[in-house]
């Protein structure tokens, strides 16, 4: 074990003792540690789930944040720390107190961020996904929009090799998608599809959230059939959801439901064409599926 872990794990014991001893009276390096306390309790909570140590990263993560002074330069990545522990327990207890506080701190996370810091497009994305649960919760189109310019921002600020590039266009279309359902405006879909194929096309072929990204696409080419009847979009339907089926392992939880959807898909081209073997994929598929059922554990 490096002396780093030995570390890490002698500040999660006892912060305590920690701080004192190493801080002897320097404010900076409580405030250092305090931080940096926050972030592992946030990491441990993510690993096993237990509230306790949400709730104490939240605490320590709110004392670093008022100790720290407005312009310095790690202030930014301290508020958005403590935005991603607000999210996350309101996504535990449905506290709309949480929601609320974890917008207007990663607002501020952003707002005090410069232009061209590289973790710009990263904390644009935080607010644009809060934004996203906001709507959620109270159904108004005003978060939507929001989480949406949000969402295009991050997007644009982002270069084409970045990592998490696909992700971030992923999101923009599930939010476009969104809107298509609230407004009814084609051009919505359309654009949620476009992001969309974009988000498949820089993801890696080896990449475990490729398959996710297939099927997102599939749905959103179907609901554009459905709207437009045109049969290139339900044979493109087809084609990116049997390559989403491909890619999943056979014991990864989200199979059934993309095969779910790839026999409804191969239904609705069976009606459009009248061809029996159509209609006998969608019905290997069904069966597949089912059998997915029988293998998980009661």
């Amino acid at each position: 074990m490096d002396n780093y872990k030995i570390f890490e794990d002698y500040l999660l014991q006892d912060f305590d003792s920690v701080s004192t001893l190493l801080a002897e009276g320097d404010e900076d390096v409580k405030i250092r540690l305090c931080s940096h306390y926050a972030a592992l309790r946030l990491k441990r909570f993510f690993r096993w789930g237990q509230m306790k140590d949400l709730e104490e990263s939240i605490e320590k993560a709110k004392l670093a944040v008022e100790r720290t002074a407005y312009g310095h330069k790690l202030l930014a990545g301290r508020l958005n720390n403590l935005g991603v522990g607000l999210v996350s327990r309101y996504e535990h207890t449905g506290k709309i107190e949480d929601l609320e506080e974890a917008i207007l701190v990663a607002r501020q996370t952003v707002e005090i961020t410069p232009d061209g810091h590289p973790d710009l497009a990263g904390r644009l994305s935080n607010l644009g996904t809060i934004f996203g649960r906001q709507y959620k919760h109270t159904g108004k189109i005003e978060d939507l929009e929001e989480a949406i310019r949000v969402a295009q921002q991050a997007v644009k600020v982002t270069s084409d090799d970045h990592p998490n590039l696909a992700g971030w266009l992923s999101n923009l279309g599930n939010k476009l998608e969104s809107r298509y359902e609230r407004t009814g405006k084609i051009k919505d879909l359309e654009e949620a599809i476009r992001v969309t194929r974009l988000a498949v096309k820089v993801t890696s072929d080896d990449h475990p959230d490729l398959a996710g990204m297939l099927s997102n696409l599939g749905i959103k080419l179907i609901r554009q059939y459905e709207r437009t009847g045109k049969i290139e979009d339900l044979e493109e339907a087809i084609r990116v959801t049997r390559q989403a089926v491909k890619v999943t392992p056979d014991d990864h939880p989200g199979l059934a439901g993309r095969l779910n959807n790839l026999g409804n898909i191969l239904g609705r081209q069976y009606k459009h064409t009248g061809k029996i073997e159509d209609l006998e994929e969608a019905i290997r598929v069904t069966r597949r599926r089912s059998r997915c059922h029988v293998r998980r554990p009661s």
